[in-house]
């Protein structure tokens, strides 16, 4: 089981990497030795290698942009900036990241209101899964084992 959580941890990290990069640059520009630092102290990174082809990538998708500073200690550094393309695209990704907090605070919630056709998003079974649908239409519940229907109807 820890292994598995570790994993999925991982994933999560890397999920959220480009936003909170993102995030950061919105307020300052940064050395990469900068965000790697902050990226720790909020618990979002572990292996600081796996920002450099993230900042390759950003870089190439025009979302930001590097300058080169003279550094009083060593060689030139690379300071990151984040581009207009960049801001337009972090606005996008916290539309994103608002309506995925919501829609997991509501599946946590104490008193949820998901499958009473008030909440904003449904919750269907498929196979006997759980999917989360965002369809304006979906406000159900729905079960494909017609016998468990059969028996909530019973009641």
């Amino acid at each position: 089981m820890q292994e598995s959580l570790e994993k999925t941890k991982s994933q999560m990290r890397k999920g959220v990497m480009e936003y909170a990069i993102l995030l950061i640059l919105r307020h300052r520009e940064a050395y990469s030795v900068d965000l790697i630092n902050i990226l720790k102290e909020n618990d979002l990174i572990v292996v600081e290698g796996t920002i450099y082809p993230l900042l390759t990538r950003l870089r190439k998708e025009g979302l930001i942009k590097y300058t080169w500073v003279e550094s009083s200690q060593g060689p030139p550094r690379k300071y990151y900036v984040i581009t207009d393309a960049g801001r337009a695209y972090l606005d996008e990704l916290r539309k994103l990241w608002v309506s995925m907090r919501d829609s997991v605070d509501l599946l946590d919630s104490e008193t949820p209101s998901w499958g009473t056709g008030t909440s904003r998003t449904g919750l269907e079974f498929a196979e006997g899964e759980y999917v989360i649908s965002t369809r304006d239409d979906d406000r159900f519940i729905q079960k494909e084992d017609e016998e468990a229907v059969n028996d909530q109807e019973e009641k």
